[in-house]
């Protein structure tokens, strides 16, 4: 049951991983780039327009922002509003949640059926094991959370633990191997935010614990609440310090250009390659607005990678900067090589663009 348990809960996590960054790039195949940013500082240029995507329907996944321009029904020549923006720059609205939190694990409460619950029935209560985050990068910390509610309320039950450990991905011909403890405790200390509030925490620190190789890994737990025992499991994706492809350094600019708000980021490249890199745009009063992401082949060395935040969506938001620049996240897309996307650490905070006005962006729906 541990095993089966455990690998049902990294294939689910594994396979979002896959799925998120296989849709990633295959947007930024069709839809990134295009903006006419200088070339300096030995970025080469991808080749692509990206102002004229591969496909001219409608994206696969309709997002909170998009959905919700489409509740307002067609829009100029009767076509869908969701089509007014390109495929590497959409609107950003709170409902947007796997943007906003790109890297937080889904929390998903699951019936808890263990030792000493009912023949044949349930035993009333339900579990949440989750994490801060999926994807982990050098020396971040990563706190893994324990709690159990009773079932259909969110009144927590005392919990005993009675194990927790880290182990290394179920994985074919290879034997699982525990790499260290885990002490998942409720009394203020040790990564725990409060003490008898019955949110059990473990803090993982990778150096500690003796992670060396990045790859997937397990967190899991044995517990006993209300008389039955149960068990969790919680994966993640680690990356070694030594296999970081590239860092934000916290430096950039921005201008207008064609209509459009376009931020360069700067990058600092340790292994040369094709880079996807995503950011959030939000209002100076912490609204989200807009989000863009950009394919770019980068040369090793310090780096700037163009984010087009298209104007339309800026000019009917009716808001004027200094915008936010939330959420800077990117991987370095390597098909063939083990792992074939390699995380960089997310920027922490925010970085501030210029004071733009909103009449400075264009009104027009984007043309292919």
């Amino acid at each position: 049951m541990i095993a089966l348990a455990v690998v049902l809960a990294l294939a689910a996590a594994v396979t979002w991983w896959v799925r998120r960054g296989d849709g990633e790039a295959e947007r930024a195949r069709g839809g990134a780039g295009g903006d006419r940013a200088r070339r300096g500082d030995g970025a080469r240029g991808d080749g692509a327009r990206g102002d004229r995507p591969a496909s001219a329907g409608a994206p696969r996944r309709m997002t909170g922002g998009d959905a919700g321009a489409a509740a307002g029904g067609p829009g100029a020549e009767g076509r869908a509003p969701e089509l007014d923006y390109p495929l590497d720059s959409r609107p950003l609205t709170a409902a947007d949640v796997q943007f906003l939190e790109p890297n937080r694990p889904a929390d998903e409460r699951r019936p808890l059926r263990g030792a000493g619950a009912p023949r044949g029935g349930t035993s009333g209560l339900e579990v949440l094991y989750t994490a801060d985050r999926y994807a982990v990068t050098g020396d971040e910390e990563l706190l893994v959370t324990l709690e159990v509610f009773e079932a259909g309320s969110d009144r927590r039950v005392p919990v005993e633990i009675l194990s927790g450990e880290l182990v290394t991905a179920p994985a074919r011909g290879v034997e699982v191997r525990r790499v260290a403890r885990l002490a998942h405790r409720d009394d203020g200390g040790g990564g725990d935010r409060s003490a008898g509030d019955r949110i059990y925490s473990a803090a993982l620190h990778p150096r500690r614990a003796g992670l060396r190789a990045t790859g997937p890994y397990v967190a899991r737990v044995s517990f006993r609440a209300a008389g039955v025992e149960g068990e969790a499991s919680q994966a993640f994706h680690y990356t070694a310090a030594r296999d970081v492809p590239a860092r934000f350094t916290g430096r950039l600019g921005d201008r207008v250009d064609a209509g459009s708000l376009v931020v360069e980021v700067e990058v600092e490249v340790e292994r040369p390659g094709t880079f996807i890199v995503d950011a959030n745009l939000h209002a100076p009063g912490g609204r989200p607005l807009a989000r863009a992401q950009k394919r770019a082949e980068l040369d090793r060395g310090i780096q700037r990678v163009p984010l087009r935040f298209y104007g339309k969506i800026l000019r009917d938001a009716g808001v004027s900067g200094p915008y936010l620049i939330r959420q800077l996240r990117g991987y370095r897309f390597a098909p063939g090589e083990r792992p074939d996307r390699q995380v960089m650490p997310v920027w922490p905070g925010e970085l501030s663009t210029g004071a733009h006005a909103a009449s400075d962006f264009t009104g027009a729906p984007w043309s292919g």
